[in-house]
């Protein structure tokens, strides 16, 4: 775990370096970046020990936080029910300020060092205690392209009209119905709502964005033309 250290900081030798990725050829982990409080750095570490193998690594990374490489063994997935996990197990029945960001799956110091990238992209640029670097890929592709190309791309998405001209109150709505995984029961408790509220705000939304929430795929175009303009409009301090 020194020799990942010292590669992630860039600051080991080539040889060393090679040496640690030909000791790790062949073996899988997903990943995953767990920030807390100095002070309860010490609390964290014995906590991700115990529900180690040793097979599974801990690094730390900072003052507060810890990469941890969880050998894919079966026990997952994938590393974001690893971090879902991971938090769960972690906070229960403690106070404990923590936050686990997803990274990937990961074979090779180069693929783990990448993962770890992903990771810290995911704390940087998500919300929550519990962020997946998956939730903001699309943003971050999207950024690398020019503006021009987004706009087309998004006008593509919503027929030309603007997810964000929606009030606050139409898009949480639409937010909540989305992560409740479409159920209306579940949505409208959820906002405190009635049934009929919440399917009169559906049929607003439809009547102002043209995106039918009941479709699957009206539902990819809201949920990702809306998170990438406002993803993209949040680092240039503007909307798209």
């Amino acid at each position: 775990s020194a020799g990942l250290y010292r590669i992630l900081k860039g600051v080991e030798t080539p040889a060393r370096a090679q040496s640690i990725d030909e000791m790790l050829a062949g073996r899988q982990y997903f990943v995953a970046l767990l920030i807390t409080e100095p002070q309860q750095w010490g609390e964290l570490v014995s906590l991700l020990s115990a529900l180690s193998t040793d097979d599974d690594v801990i690094i730390k990374t900072s003052m507060d936080a810890a990469l941890y490489l969880k050998s894919c063994d079966g026990s997952y997935d994938g590393s974001e029910e690893l971090a879902e996990i991971l938090y769960r197990n972690i906070t229960a029945d403690r106070n404990m300020a923590l936050i686990v960001c997803s990274g990937g799956k990961a074979s090779g110091v180069g693929a783990i060092v990448q993962a770890y990238s992903r990771a810290t992209t995911a704390w940087l640029r998500m919300t929550g205690n519990v962020r997946h670097y998956r939730d903001c890929a699309l943003a971050e592709l999207m950024k690398k392209l020019p503006a021009a190309d987004v706009r087309e791309y998004l006008s593509y998405l919503t027929d030309g009209r603007k997810i964000t001209e929606l009030s606050d109150e139409l898009i949480e709505t639409a937010r909540v119905f989305l992560d409740c995984d479409l159920q209306v029961s579940t949505a409208a408790k959820a906002l405190y709502l009635h049934r009929n509220t919440l399917s009169y705000r559906k049929q607003k939304i439809a009547a102002m964005t043209g995106i039918d929430l009941d479709d699957f795929n009206t539902q990819f175009m809201l949920k990702y033309s809306y998170m990438i303009e406002e993803y993209i409009g949040k680092q240039s301090g503007t909307k798209l």
